[in-house]
C-alpha cells in the first residue's frame, strides 16, 4: 500500500502519529518513517541505487520527518535545512489544531534537542524517549 497516496491535512494531525512532510507542505501519515522512505525510493529517479533510501535521502529531497506527541511536535530535516514556508504553515496549523484540542499549545522541537529529552526521566518525556530509541542517528 502506497503511504504517499493520501495527503494528511494539518488539522487531522494527532498525538502518536508520524508523518513525512514534503517541501511543498504536503504531509503523509506513515506507520514507519524508514520503511516509507524505502517505499518512496521506487518512485524516484534514483531507484537503481543498490541500497535502500534512508532518512538522509529523504532530507536531501526536502522532506521533514514529523512525530507528534501530546505536548510536542518533533520536526527533523537535513542539517542546516531551513523549513520552507509551506512546511512551516503545515506545522503552524497542526500546532494550532493540537492546541485547541489539548487546551495547551504543543512545543515545536527539532531532533537536535533529543539529547536533552534522553537525559530526563520525567514521565511526560517517556513517549519521546521511546520514539528517539527507534531512530538510528548514525544512518541519518
Amino acid at each position: 500500500m502506497d503511504p504517499f497516496n493520501t495527503p494528511t491535512p494539518p488539522e487531522s494531525a494527532r498525538p502518536g502519529h508520524r508523518f513525512w512532510l514534503r517541501a511543498d507542505g504536503t504531509a503523509f501519515e506513515v506507520s514507519d518513517h524508514l520503511q516509507s522512505a524505502q517505499y518512496l525510493k521506487t518512485a524516484s529517479d534514483e531507484s537503481d541505487r543498490p541500497i535502500p533510501w534512508g532518512y538522509a535521502d529523504m532530507f536531501r529531497h526536502g522532506w521533514m520527518r514529523i512525530h507528534i506527541e501530546d505536548h510536542r511536535i518533533w520536526a527533523d530535516g537535513a542539517a542546516g535545512h531551513t523549513t520552507t514556508p509551506p512546511q512551516q504553515q503545515w506545522l503552524d496549523t497542526a500546532k494550532t489544531a493540537l492546541s485547541s484540542e489539548a487546551g495547551t499549545p504543543p512545543v515545536l522541537s527539532a531532533i537536535e534537542q533529543a539529547h536533552e529529552v534522553g537525559a530526563t526521566t520525567e514521565p511526560q518525556t517517556a513517549p519521546t524517549r521511546t520514539f528517539l530509541q527507534k531512530i538510528d542517528f548514525k544512518k541519518s
